[in-house]
């Protein structure tokens, strides 16, 4: 019974830990959305967030081999892990991560654009550096050692964003070169704390090369579906980012990445949710999974429109604060919906199958959503279509992933009776938001959109109560 109630407050506090430092991420990207297209030129913000995107693809370096490991030992006590295989992995990785940032390198000396080369260059370092705390890092993940984990990437934003606000300070003429370098000193930093609080990697010694190589087999084979599905679906996005880059200039790409950055930083929230859950239902009975996700999607849907109304006092304020940057709010409301729906497959769907050990429909999926991307990608390349379609065609494939998501989800959890309530009522509201949207001002827009919220909140205060209640149940009882 003791022990039954320690696991229950480990668990919260855990999930609390994340939550707070997903938060606080979330208040750190805010504050790098205002400062820094503030002090820096549009040229080197675009820049800047050329590196932000080239060093997202970085994560893939592990050739799923992590992926594998967070899938087998999900769940499994930090103490049980056999870390002289996992150290052999480890250095098996590093190497991989460092030939394959040897060939990113190389290209950035070819490029012909010199600033484009530059960027090349220091993700090839970043290649590196995010390769090994990853490692690590999923490590604390994979045991449930969630407040940990809160405090190594809390850890990396606060070295990040307090050195580049020093330097600000300090220099009148700010470049993109000098904060990508500060990013890359931050992602060291994480390295080093992290490898400090897990002495017994290092120390246990590396396993026999036989029993290292089977071991490594078997955790890409297993972690191989997951690796080319969230590979997937970084590219489904990553493709109209780079047709942005490409078939438009630079400071366009800034414009569009800024209204990326603001509205992906909300998602941020909902990574803590998927980061703690999937431990947590790996433990819970198997008759809990279908009920968890009923309720949990129901309320990620009313969440998701509480969220959405952000976009208008976001509008007013940031209109304000940077006028050069107008065109960016512009494509920010209209992707704004993209949150309910990517929130709901990562938090959630992923999750669920994850879970049940569905990784093959959780790649199906993200390879169904970046055909339709690469087919709205041609479209928009072969027909001079406006950066406003780009934008509708974004939110479209996170809508259709969605859906997906769920039809498989109800299939394999055997869900013949559900009521499409919520969703039926999301959706509506997404509707009436994009008339708001485009003819209305952001004040006068918010008021309503506020109204209708109050109003479907009033409506559905019962029912939203209840499931709050469940789901507590359901959750207490791992």
């Amino acid at each position: 019974m003791l022990g039954m109630k320690k696991g229950k407050l480990k668990f919260l506090y855990g999930f609390f830990a994340v939550f707070s430092s997903n938060f606080l991420s979330l208040l750190i990207s805010v504050s790098i959305t205002l400062i820094f297209p503030k002090v820096l030129s549009e040229v080197d913000y675009s820049y800047f967030q050329l590196y932000l995107f080239y060093s997202s693809f970085v994560i893939f370096g592990h050739l799923g081999i992590i992926d594998g490991i967070y899938l087998r030992y999900g769940g499994v006590r930090y103490k049980e892990l056999e870390f002289p295989l996992l150290y052999a992995q480890f250095k098996f990785l590093t190497i991989i991560e460092v030939l394959m940032a040897t060939i990113i390198f190389a290209i950035g000396g070819f490029e012909p654009d010199t600033e484009k080369g530059i960027v090349f260059m220091i993700c090839a370092i970043a290649f590196v550096l995010a390769g090994i705390r990853i490692f690590y890092s999923q490590l604390l993940l994979t045991t449930a050692r969630m407040a940990e984990y809160a405090k190594v990437m809390l850890l990396e934003r606060i070295v990040f964003i307090s050195l580049s606000i020093i330097y600000f300070i300090f220099h009148k003429q700010n470049s993109f070169e000098v904060i990508c370098f500060i990013d890359l000193l931050a992602r060291g930093c994480s390295y080093l704390y992290v490898r400090r609080i897990m002495p017994e990697l290092r120390s246990s010694g590396v396993a026999n090369l036989k029993k290292a190589v089977s071991e490594i087999v078997e955790n890409w084979s297993c972690g191989v579906n997951l690796y080319f599905s969230n590979f997937s679906s970084m590219l489904s996005i990553g493709i109209f980012r780079f047709l942005i880059e490409n078939k438009w200039d630079i400071i366009t790409f800034g414009k569009v990445s800024l209204a990326i950055s603001a509205v992906g930083a909300f998602v941020v929230l909902s990574n803590a949710a998927s980061l703690a859950l999937f431990p947590a239902m790996r433990r819970i009975n198997e008759k809990y999974i279908k009920d968890s996700f009923v309720l949990t999607n129901d309320l990620l849907c009313y969440f998701g429109l509480c969220l959405q109304w952000l976009y208008f006092p976001l509008c007013v304020l940031l209109t304000i604060w940077l006028p050069n940057y107008v065109d960016s709010f512009i494509y920010m409301g209209l992707l704004f919906p993209m949150c309910i729906y990517d929130i709901k497959w990562t938090s959630l769907e992923s999750t669920i199958l994850k879970v049940i050990r569905q990784e093959k429909q959780i790649l199906y999926t993200n390879v169904v959503s970046l055909l339709v991307s690469v087919l709205f990608g041609v479209i928009i390349w072969l027909d001079m279509c406006s950066v406003i379609n780009v934008m509708m065609c974004l939110v479209s494939i996170f809508v259709c992933k969605h859906i997906m998501g769920m039809k498989i989800i109800k299939r394999a959890l055997c869900i013949e009776r559900y009521s499409m309530g919520a969703e039926g009522i999301t959706f509506m509201i997404v509707i009436l938001y994009y008339i708001i949207v485009v003819n209305l001002d952001a004040f006068k827009g918010g008021v309503i959109y506020g109204l209708l919220l109050f109003a479907v909140g009033i409506w559905n205060f019962n029912s939203i109560k209840v499931k709050c209640k469940a789901i507590k149940e359901i959750y207490m009882n791992i």
